[in-house]
Formats: structure tokens, sequence, C-alpha cells
């Protein structure tokens, strides 16, 4: 990835489960606000089809740009990504209704922002989840007040993932989301 720190993306797996048919890294353009022009360098999206035992599924890997600078000024960046996220989630569905997705990261937002329930427009409850849709279900646990980092004694649950709707089902000929 670009990111001036040298920071990047992985999936990390167990080859004798998960067996790579293809990755492609996806590259998130944000532009600074008052400088138009400037581009500010973050880390690549990387999506990875593959088989898991034997199943087709799509990993999406992200690492979404920090806070620094602050939530609400750092906000915008977040949402750049969160589109280049959807738009992924949008076309892989698209082309096939029933792929099994997993969009799974370092968001830098919690389940409750805007990059994750506007723009994602990722759902809590597995009964919401629409056509195309997808559930986070670690929106429940952030509610309890759980976390996966804390700063300034307050926790944030930025370490997530989303699932798409055709992993809800309830046929248990392949694989399906059990519990979080």
């Amino acid at each position: 990835s670009p990111d001036r720190r040298g920071i990047d993306v992985a999936l990390l797996y167990q080859p004798h489960q998960f067996k790579t048919i293809w990755s492609k890294k996806i590259p998130v353009f944000i532009f600074d606000r008052i400088h138009t022009s400037r581009r500010i360098f973050t880390r690549d999206q990387l999506l990875v089809y593959g088989l898991l035992s034997g199943e087709p599924i799509y990993i999406l890997v992200n690492h979404w740009p920090s806070r620094s600078g602050g939530q609400e000024a750092s906000e915008y960046r977040r949402q750049k990504a969160a589109d280049v996220t959807k738009h992924i989630k949008d076309s892989l569905l698209n082309m096939d209704p029933k792929a099994k997705i997993v969009i799974m990261g370092d968001f830098n937002d919690n389940p409750d922002d805007n990059s994750i329930k506007k723009i994602l427009k990722a759902k809590e409850d597995i009964e919401l989840v629409e056509f195309k849709g997808i559930y986070n279900p670690l929106e429940a646990t952030y509610k309890t007040g759980v976390g996966t980092n804390a700063y300034k004694g307050v926790w944030f649950l930025f370490d997530q993932i989303l699932i798409s709707k055709p992993l809800l089902n309830n046929d248990y000929s392949s694989f399906k989301f059990y519990k979080v």
C-alpha cells in the first residue's frame, strides 16, 4: 500500500483450511479537503477469493484511515474508505447475489458510526438484513460496553467482522453464521 508509514493489510490463514484462488489490492483514493489536489495516502483494501474447506468465499480485509486530527475532522476519510468497501460488496453481490462475503479489519470507527451504519448500512439485527445487505454481529456487543481498544478511559470497537446475507441462511449444508 502507499501508506507513508509502510502499514499494510494481510490475510492470515491455514492453508489446509483455505485455498486462495485469487487476490487483488484495491486502492482507496482520498484527497485533502482544503488542498484538493493533495492525495492522502492510506492502506489499500485486500480482496481475497478462495475456498474455505472447499466452499467459495470472498474476504475483504480493511484498515481504514485513523482518527488523527480528531474523529470529526477525519471522518470523511473513513467514509471514503467505506464507499470503496460498499462498491466492492455491491459489485460482488451484483455478480452473484448468493456470494458469501466477510468484510473484516480495523475500521477506526465504531459499529454505530456513519461509515458503518449509513454508508455500509450494516444491520445489528439479523432479521433486518435485506437482500444484498450485511450484518454486523458485533454491534450488540459494542452496545454492552465491550471494545477492542481504549483511549482515555473510553472503549471503542474498531475491529469488526461484517457478513453478507448468504451467510445468515438456515441452510446447514454449507457455511453459515453461528455466533459471535
